[in-house]
Parts: C-alpha cells; sequence; structure tokens
C-alpha cells in the first residue's frame, strides 16, 4: 500500500508542476521525506497524510485507497465525513468493528458518537435490509427488546444482523429472508458481549 500512496503523491505533485522540496515546503518537510515517500521508503504517518490532504484539498480516500475524486467534496449542509465499517455479512461471519474502513457522507441526524455505520453485503435480511445497505448500530443500546434487530457477536461466526425475539428460556436468532433457517441460543448460555448494539437506521437503494 505504501508503495501506492507514494505513486499518488508523485503524480498529484507532478500534476501541480511542484518540486519535491517545494511540494515538502507547504507541508513543513524537507523534500528528503517526500522523496522517501515517492519511492515507498517508508509510510507517510496519519498526521502527515492529514496535512497533505488539508494543504492541498485533497480527499483521503482517493490518497489511501485510490478511490473517488482527488479533490475533497463539498459537504452538503448538516453532513458530515464519517468512520465506516465495511464487509458485514447479514449472516456470515464479519470483520471487528474496531478498525473503520473508510469514510462516508452521512447526515448528521444519523450520527452520534455511539452509533457504529456499517456497509451491509449478504442477503439474510431482506426484503428489509437488502445487500449494500448502511445500518447505524447503536452500541448503547444492548437491552433486547423482542421483535427488534441487532447487531450480534456469536462465537465462531463473529458478528452479524439478526432480528431478536425473546421466548421463555431462550433467545431466538430469525433472518427477515426465510430462506434462511432459525437459531436459538438459552437464556444461561448468552455470552457477555453478545449484543454489539441495536440497528436504529438502514439506508438503502429500494429495488
Amino acid at each position: 500500500m505504501k508503495t501506492k500512496i507514494g505513486k499518488r503523491i508523485r503524480g498529484f505533485r507532478r500534476f501541480l508542476g511542484m518540486s519535491q522540496k517545494e511540494f515538502g515546503q507547504k507541508l513543513g518537510l524537507p523534500f528528503q521525506h517526500i522523496s522517501r515517500y515517492e519511492q515507498g521508503k517508508i509510510t507517510p504517518s496519519g498526521e502527515v497524510l492529514a496535512k497533505i490532504c488539508e494543504s492541498y484539498n485533497i480527499n483521503l480516500n482517493w490518497l489511501l485507497i485510490g478511490k473517488g475524486s482527488i479533490e475533497k467534496e463539498s459537504l452538503p449542509d448538516k453532513h458530515a465525513h464519517v468512520d465506516m465499517f465495511t464487509l458485514v455479512s447479514t449472516g456470515n461471519p464479519t470483520k471487528s468493528l474496531e478498525h473503520p474502513e473508510h469514510s462516508d457522507i452521512l447526515p448528521e441526524e444519523f450520527f452520534k458518537p455511539s452509533i457504529k455505520p456499517i456497509n451491509i453485503s449478504g442477503h439474510s435480511m431482506e426484503p428489509t435490509i437488502f445487500n449494500g445497505a448502511y445500518v447505524g448500530v447503536d452500541t448503547d443500546e444492548k437491552q433486547i427488546i423482542s421483535g427488534e434487530i441487532y447487531a450480534l457477536r456469536l462465537q465462531h461466526e463473529g458478528i452479524v444482523i439478526k432480528r431478536l425475539f425473546i421466548e421463555v428460556d431462550r433467545v431466538t436468532l430469525r433472518s427477515d429472508n426465510p430462506s434462511y433457517p432459525l437459531s436459538s441460543i438459552p437464556i444461561e448460555k448468552l455470552p457477555e458481549d453478545f449484543i454489539v448494539g441495536r440497528v436504529k437506521w438502514v439506508i438503502q437503494k429500494l429495488y
């Protein structure tokens, strides 16, 4: 990745018609640092990446992974850049929610510190949540309300999105897609970290 970042820095610098010295001066860095970044010998720190983006109005997503426009997009009123967690499957294992994969633009009303915005990949919750949808999981809401949708952490499976129902002695996990089987866990065997959070909102295309 560091080589690709370096190539994008070099390409952008050349596009501006700037020398390594001129490019570095605006960042408060010697040209030797710029040269090492461009050659992939060292990786720019988070602080340096932030300086490059701020000083030259560069889109961080483009700089890191080559996606999106080079320049930052101007945000609509009452919107904000939000860390996004991706590759979650509604019925299969997923990555951890500790490290965001990228950032995206969402209305401010959809975001608060306890909410983890997640990009869904999977079909088990259709037609309620389509493949490719974004869901907001509120990690402050861990109390089970029968019939509501939650992000769950299951042993040997990872994090999944399911609708929960409280029975007399167990909790039933149900997919909204009827082609997926039901499962249940006895209440006394529920792990302490079973509930990641309650799904508060869904943003998706309607097919």
